[in-house]
């Protein structure tokens, strides 16, 4: 296991990576769907700023 950030990832996680990525690219489509590009910067830059 590697360290990250103070916290171990398993390879089991690593090998999951690609795929997690694959399906939030998805659902981002899915959830953008029918938005203008400037109203997805807005939105993206709101949640940015919640975190």
């Amino acid at each position: 296991m590697k360290t990250n950030g103070g916290f171990q990832v398993t390879k089991q996680a690593r090998d999951l990576k690609q795929d997690y990525e694959a399906v939030s690219a998805q659902m981002s489509e899915i959830y953008y769907q029918g938005f203008f590009k400037e109203e997805i910067r807005k939105d993206e830059y709101m949640y940015q700023g919640a975190n």
